[in-house]
């Protein structure tokens, strides 16, 4: 169709599968030529795959994608699942930003921290291990504004990258639950550390 996502870097996985629904139904022929889906579902996959095809070498595949017992089916699969996780940490730090809600308070952010800095799944390292280039870049620029507001933490320089999430937890801790809850996906939760404060109602 000779066509290009715009602003690609700035979409939420959910704004890119609405753009590319409304240009197929723009353009009927040469969708049902080609059999291209137009429900949510079928083509959030598509661009899932797309994603690991595209950028996939950029990212650090998992331990388990090295293994020469896998099959190259299995293994696509596994690197489209890293990629899916990475897109979604960041797509929740950018949904909070576009819905203009306030962040949580600074005791509630303190509180999450100090339980992140004991976490196991808290990655250490640069943003491009988890990241691509481009997203890192968006993010140390969400940082960098979150840190003018004075939303710091004490904790702040012992903080990663939920291995389980793929969220940057300076700005994670910051996040509106309501927001974190609605991005939280069964299979991610499944991988949270036992006593995360995600899980535990008593932290808001």
């Amino acid at each position: 169709m000779n066509w290009e996502m715009p602003f690609p870097v700035s979409q939420t996985e959910g704004s890119a599968v609405k753009e590319i629904i409304k240009v197929r139904l723009k353009n009927p022929a040469i969708t049902e030529k080609h059999k291209l889906p137009t429900n949510f579902d079928a083509v959030r996959d598509e661009l899932i795959k797309f994603n690991a095809a595209r950028t996939g070498m950029a990212l650090a595949p998992p331990a388990s994608f090295q293994s020469p017992r896998r099959s190259l089916p299995q293994a696509v699969e596994a690197l489209a699942v890293a990629v899916s996780k990475t897109a979604q940490g960041a797509a929740l730090l950018l949904e909070w930003e576009e819905s203009g809600l306030p962040p949580e308070s600074a005791e509630t952010a303190s509180k999450r921290a100090s339980i992140c800095v004991q976490c196991p799944k808290n990655g250490k390292g640069e943003l491009t291990r988890w990241y691509t280039v481009p997203v890192a870049e968006m993010l140390r620029k969400r940082m960098a504004r979150v840190h003018a507001m004075n939303l710091t933490t004490p904790q702040d320089d012992q903080l990663g990258v939920c291995e389980a999430c793929q969220c940057p937890l300076k700005l994670k801790v910051w996040t509106p639950m309501n927001i974190i809850k609605k991005r939280l996906k069964p299979e991610q939760e499944k991988e949270l550390w036992r006593d995360c404060w995600i899980t535990r109602p008593q932290l808001p």
